[in-house]
């Protein structure tokens, strides 16, 4: 993988909570530890994604824990559907805003759906007094999430193989971050029951199923999903 790829599935990982350690990056991205390592100190360097010592110490060394260099900014939320996105901003300060609807098409293609949603977040940005910093875009389609790429998506023509992320970056300038509709909704849902009290075990493992137009799934183990070949659940 080239460096800027490594680079950029680093932001992804990082970006969407997925990663956290450079361990994290080397497990769910199957490469060297080296490579992360150096790709890491990159983007650390470069002011890309911070990197701190965790404030806890649970023994031994100190894990060091990593985050967007922007994790506090307004992001851009997005969900796609076949014939319409929901959007939403938020930002620690202020919550998030109530998500509205944009009529869209996946089957007209990436660039064309990247422009209804630049549209559409000015529109928010507009209507609420904020400036994104960040977006990020549940796909309706198996996707690689360490490569910000959408794989042989069943009704999206044109999507394959398109790495949504890093297009939305050259657009827009903004970091960016995908993952899988279900994947994202299985993390919420987790996230969302652990803030209402339920404990580890109630949510370990757990099963995810979102219906609409189609039908999908999500697998999660120890609080991490499980992925299959191709961005399937596994």
């Amino acid at each position: 993988m080239a460096a800027q790829s490594v680079e950029d599935a680093i932001i992804t990982l990082v970006g969407s909570g997925q990663a956290r350690t450079r361990a994290d990056i080397v497990k769910r991205t199957g490469l060297a530890a080296s490579t992360i390592s150096a790709a890491v100190s990159r983007l650390v360097d470069s002011g890309a994604i911070n990197e701190t010592e965790e404030s806890v110490s649970t023994g031994g060394r100190r894990a060091r824990m990593l985050a967007p260099a922007d994790a506090g900014g307004v992001r851009a939320l997005i969900e796609l559907g076949a014939h319409r996105a929901l959007l939403a901003l938020t930002d620690p300060d202020t919550g998030i805003t109530e998500p509205t609807s944009t009529p869209i098409n996946v089957a007209d293609g990436p660039r064309r759906v990247l422009t209804a949603l630049r549209d559409a977040i000015t529109r928010q940005e507009e209507a609420h007094g904020r400036t994104a910093t960040r977006i990020a875009v549940a796909v309706p389609g198996p996707v690689d999430a360490p490569r910000s790429r959408v794989i042989r998506p069943a009704r999206m023509p044109g999507w394959d193989g398109v790495d949504f992320a890093g297009l939305i970056r050259q657009e827009t300038g903004m970091a960016a971050a995908i993952e899988n509709d279900a994947r994202a909704g299985a993390m919420g849902e987790l996230v969302y029951r652990r803030r209402e009290g339920a404990g580890a075990d109630d949510l370990n493992p757990l099963i995810y199923v979102k219906a609409g137009s189609a039908i999908g799934g999500a697998f999660l183990i120890d609080g991490s999903p499980v992925e299959g070949a191709d961005g399937l659940a596994g």
